[in-house]
């Protein structure tokens, strides 16, 4: 009997350690190979004579893992990784925008007096870089995910605004940039925090 096995390419150290921890957790050790390395410098390693794939997993939109959206990946994987009729997962993305009441996620953005100008952020920043906060694998996705804990009621209800199939993306010259006049009908009375974004994903129409 032959068995799969899948090899996991993050661009850091500090993901690859997370990767690893979760195929041994879960009997996967044996399953999964996880290199920290650029994808794009194997090519010639993972595609012997040259040939390519038939189906490409690239991360959703919004993802915190490699900080490469899809957009920004899809046309060289094109070219040189994905056959003329492969597949793309997952296949078709929307963004939901949705007007939200959440005093946890203003007191998480507020700002003193209420203007930037009076603040100075070299401390953070410094601090930042110290600890490897803009480089760790920070989930700030959960935030309001279904495990979140913030406190949050939506307005309105999230609708779609955006929708693209990922499977057409990047196989044409790109579109001419476009400005889209959304409503967003407010379901409830109280007090709008943010309009809040969130992509949503999925394998097929």
């Amino acid at each position: 009997e032959l068995g799969m096995k899948s090899m996991a390419m993050p661009r850091w150290d500090h993901v690859a350690d997370v990767l690893r921890k979760i195929a041994e957790d879960h009997d996967l050790k044996g399953s999964v190979d996880v290199f920290a390395t650029d994808p794009r410098e194997m090519f010639d390693i993972l595609l012997p004579e040259s040939k390519k794939a038939n189906i490409v997993v690239v991360d959703p939109p919004g993802t915190p893992l490699h900080g490469l959206s899809p957009f920004a990946v899809l046309p060289y994987v094109r070219k040189e990784l994905l056959e003329e009729d492969g597949l793309v997962v997952p296949g078709h993305v929307c963004l939901e925008a949705g007007l939200l009441e959440s005093e946890d996620l203003a007191s998480m953005f507020s700002v003193p007096t209420g203007r930037w100008q009076e603040v100075d952020l070299t401390v953070w920043n410094e601090e930042a870089r110290h600890r490897g906060v803009l480089s760790r694998l920070v989930p700030y996705t959960k935030w309001l995910g279904v495990r979140s804990t913030l406190k949050r009621r939506w307005l309105s209800t999230p609708r779609c605004i955006f929708e693209l199939d990922l499977n057409d993306y990047a196989r044409a010259a790109a579109l001419p940039e476009e400005t889209l006049l959304q409503d967003l009908t407010v379901g409830a009375t109280g007090h709008a925090h943010a309009v809040v974004a969130r992509w949503r994903v999925w394998s097929s129409p």
